[in-house]
């Protein structure tokens, strides 16, 4: 419980003195009551001690007004306990930026290596390949498609942490728009054809010399398949891409699933 002001024992100077030299930051109501309010009064070495208080009138059997009872209490404790939350969750905060900062900085430590085990496991097949060793090549299949995978689960960790750093580059060059359709087809096929779905790849281009990022791209086009694979059942999903003009091209996915309500489009 707090303590009352006179409990405080810390200035006597206090004593005898009117309320308003006293509590110099509150607008007084003259003749009424004032409910328990945060301010602030002056202590006798020019201090400023944050209270709580309030005013309570005292009134006579003919209900004039014979004086006011006054309530004061110390929060120099609560006060510093609000300071030291704000501080944790500043502190909270700052930890937080570190975090994101250091997660987006590591991209290049975390990429490189995978790449490089990607890299080998492709040759790996390609040499079982022209050797005929078909458990051999079965294998490296399989460390590529975890490896790309895992890179993929990288690269969405990296890339929220980029975003809340303020970090997100885009890495534009040459991309072979047709290819990088058909990879991430072949990635999502068991995904497509677990519910019964049929795929349709639905790709016109003509030769046009594209640029793009294309880890965003794959990025993009994984999302939107595993998505319409996921929530939609015996039906067709299709891939889209058309020439726009003004060196532009449109990519699109479709599926016949439950799609989105109108009223959720927002939420996109």
């Amino acid at each position: 419980m707090t303590p009352p002001l006179q409990a405080l024992a810390f200035d006597t100077e206090l004593l005898g003195r009117p309320m308003h030299e006293v509590v110099t930051e509150l607008h007084w109501a003259e003749g009424k009551d004032i409910p328990p309010t945060a301010s602030r009064i002056q202590r006798g070495d020019g201090r400023m001690l944050p209270v709580l208080l309030s005013r309570g009138r005292l009134t006579a059997r003919t209900n004039e007004i014979g004086g006011f009872v006054w309530v004061l209490s110390d929060m120099t404790v609560q006060q510093a306990a609000v300071e030291a939350v704000k501080r944790a969750h500043e502190q909270a905060d700052s930890a937080n930026v570190a975090k994101s900062q250091f997660l987006a900085n590591m991209s290049h430590e975390l990429r490189t290596p995978l790449n490089a085990i990607i890299g080998y496991s492709e040759m790996i097949l390609e040499e079982a390949s022209e050797s005929s060793l078909g458990p051999i090549g079965e294998d490296a299949d399989r460390i590529r498609v975890a490896g790309r995978h895992l890179l993929a689960l990288i690269n969405d960790v990296l890339d929220l942490s980029k975003v809340e750093a303020g970090k997100m580059e885009l890495l534009i060059e040459p991309v072979d728009l047709e290819a990088a359709i058909a990879e991430v087809v072949q990635t999502t096929a068991p995904l497509v054809a677990r519910n019964g779905n049929r795929f349709v790849n639905d790709v016109q281009l003509d030769l046009l010399d594209l640029h793009a990022d294309e880890t965003r791209l794959r990025q993009i086009l994984l999302n939107l398949l595993s998505n319409a694979a996921k929530f939609t059942e015996d039906g067709v999903i299709t891939v889209r891409a058309r020439n726009r003009g003004d060196h532009q091209v449109e990519v699109a996915v479709q599926d016949t699933g439950m799609g989105i309500p109108d009223h959720r489009m927002g939420q996109l």
